[in-house]
């Protein structure tokens, strides 16, 4: 993690990317959810195929999935029981090309 003294905006390494603090947080109800970052950049993340597997099932429970949020680096459900890191925020990304837009 470094800080860029100019902007005053923490950028943090995840393997090859560097990526800013994450701002703000806000779902959809197609189980998708706007992650807006530090650097003026936001990503569209699809949960709907992971519903299925025991780590992610708890948000098919709309009214949990609705109240997702951050601390930063992370976003998080369930009072934090369930958290997604930046990095593997990455993976999903990865995993599901077709499926997401950086906007």
């Amino acid at each position: 993690m470094k800080r860029n003294s100019k902007y005053e905006i923490i950028l943090i390494k995840v393997g090859g990317f560097v990526m800013s603090i994450i701002e703000k947080v806000i779902p959809f109800e197609d189980y998708r959810v706007l992650v807006e970052l530090g650097n003026g950049n936001a990503i569209i993340l699809n949960f709907e195929t992971k519903l299925n597997t025991v780590r992610f099932n708890c948000i098919e429970n709309k009214d949990i999935f609705r109240k997702v949020y951050t601390d930063g680096y992370s976003i998080l459900w369930n009072g934090g029981k369930l958290r997604v890191s930046i990095g593997e925020m990455m993976e999903i990304l990865q995993d599901t090309r077709s499926l997401f837009k950086v906007v």
